[in-house]
Order: C-alpha cells, then structure tokens, then sequence
C-alpha cells in the first residue's frame, strides 16, 4: 500500500471511531432505532451528492438496486443497530 492509502485507512477509522464514541449523547433523547436511520439518512442523503459532484455515471438493474439494498442493510443498518442498542444494554446494566 502507498503512504496515501495508509493515510485514508487512519482517516476512516478516527472518523469511524468517532462517530461511536458520541453515540451515547443522542441516545438520552432518541431511540437506537431512531438514531441508526438518522446516521444512515444522512449517509444516503449525501451519496447522490457525491455522485453528481465526481460525474460518475452507470447503468443500474432491478437486481442492482436489490443487491445493493441487501448489503446496505447487512454492512451497515444492522451493524450500527446492534452495536447502539448494545451501549444502550451497558447503560441500563450499571
């Protein structure tokens, strides 16, 4: 790997980091479910930006979109879920 793939390797996971330490300030206010579907809204909201802004184009299917939900819902809807209701369960085991 070059020093530049190293560079975004750290990058992704202070910012991936990050954004599990403050999960427990939103979570006096909303639910883990709430809050999953914000993190991953956000996420989708910004997609299409990203997408328009680099000019990439290409060609979807039916079965595209379908494999494409199936792993957003598997690599991040249900990893975030239980990994917030987890620090949920820790706080109420205290």
């Amino acid at each position: 790997m070059r020093n530049k793939d190293w560079v975004l390797v750290v990058l992704l996971e202070v910012f991936w980091g990050a954004s599990l330490l403050f999960v427990e300030i939103p979570l006096s206010n909303i639910t883990p479910v709430l809050l999953v579907y914000l993190r991953v809204a956000a996420a989708s909201a910004l997609s299409p930006v990203y997408i328009v802004l680099q000019n990439i184009t290409y060609r979807l299917t039916r079965r595209d979109y379908f494999d494409l939900f199936v792993m957003g819902l598997f690599n991040n809807v249900i990893p975030f879920l239980l990994i917030v209701d987890g620090r949920v369960l820790g706080r109420k085991s205290r």
